[in-house]
């Protein structure tokens, strides 16, 4: 059993490293957000203030994965940040950056 634990904490390390491999970060021109993208397509916007996004050709560690119900992008982002809209597309994430409840639309 202890070696099970062992072997999927191993598993699990190795394969955190590859997504780092091969994730492409981008950095907001206007207001400094970084995001992560597994997929060859670069972010459109900025998801919190829909600036433009450049590579910074670094490898970076972003645990948050987000996933966009209408476009189907996937894009992560650091801990403590929650984008307001999505990178790729204009749809908005029911909960904005700056507040705790749910807005009301």
């Amino acid at each position: 059993m202890v070696f099970l634990i062992k072997f999927s904490g191993f598993i699990l390390k190795k394969f955190k490293d590859i997504l780092k491999l091969i994730m492409q970060v981008y950095e907001c021109k206007s207001c400094g957000t970084i995001i992560g993208v597994l997929e060859e397509k670069e972010p459109l916007f900025c998801p919190l203030c829909r600036g433009k996004m450049v590579n910074l050709n670094e490898k970076m560690e972003l645990k948050i994965k987000t996933h966009c119900p209408e476009c189907d992008s996937i894009f992560f982002v650091g801990e403590n940040f929650s984008p307001y809209k999505c990178a790729f597309c204009n749809y908005t994430f029911l909960k904005s950056p700056f507040r705790k409840s749910e807005e009301r639309l």
